[in-house]
């Protein structure tokens, strides 16, 4: 889930989640619920957001969908808003990063007026739990995967702390090649962050072409001999 919060004459914070594929749920009626509540009565306003991605010439978002305000109290209490979506008739989807997106807006200013039902500026503290988007009319009970599961899930999206070693004797100027395979395929090629890189002996870089499944490690050895490279990545395929 994204946090987004601006500061200012016209600030504003949600809470924003984007569901994978904009086509999910589209022209069907689906039901969102959760658990609330805050440090003073206040409210908050749900919208869902159809997002075209990117790539090619997608559409624009198309936003304020099935947009409410819901009173909020100091005590838990579970709010539910059903809604239906619009279909992507004439819409053009892009070659990726397209979405759903339920927005939970907490402040709000005149720009954004329209799209949380009169929200406004406010400054309370709020507990958002147990967040839930289904099919149909109907709230049912929370469902809880298996932590196994949920992890497996989220690794399509990020993987940290993936380490790699390549190591080996070349001659000058010849360098070194190895392919990491990924422990689960991530949902479009990563982008990779490099962190705790070392070197032993003549190596003297480390880079990598990041695929969905694997990772093509490439070393430099300028001097010749033997030589070690290293290095931990974050890989974030995250929408």
């Amino acid at each position: 889930m994204v946090v987004a919060s601006v500061t200012g004459a016209d600030n504003y914070s949600l809470l924003q989640q984007r569901i994978e594929y904009v086509r999910t749920f589209a022209n069907k009626e689906i039901t969102i619920s959760f658990w609330a509540r805050a440090n003073a009565p206040g409210s908050i306003s749900i919208e869902l957001e159809q997002i075209f991605g990117t790539g090619g010439s997608p559409s624009a978002p198309v936003t304020g969908i099935g947009v409410v305000k819901k009173q909020v109290t100091t005590s838990w209490q579970k709010i539910e808003h059903t809604v239906t979506l619009p279909s992507l008739s004439g819409k053009t989807q892009g070659a990726d990063d397209d979405c759903l997106a339920l927005n939970i807006w907490l402040d709000a200013g005149s720009n954004f007026a329209s799209r949380t039902a009169e929200l406004g500026h406010q400054s309370n503290t709020f507990s958002i739990s147990q967040v839930q988007v289904e099919l149909g009319p109907i709230s049912t009970p929370f469902e809880r995967r298996p932590e196994a599961v949920e992890f497996v899930l989220c690794q399509r999206y990020y993987q940290a702390g993936t380490r790699v070693n390549v190591g080996g004797v070349t001659a000058n100027g010849v360098g070194l090649y190895s392919s990491v395979q990924l422990p689960v395929r991530m949902r479009r090629t990563p982008a990779a962050e490099q962190e705790s890189v070392a070197f032993v002996g003549s190596c003297n870089d480390i880079s990598v072409l990041p695929g969905t499944g694997h990772m093509d490690v490439i070393v430099s050895n300028t001097t010749g001999g033997a030589g070690i490279a290293s290095a931990f990545y974050a890989l974030s395929a995250e929408l």
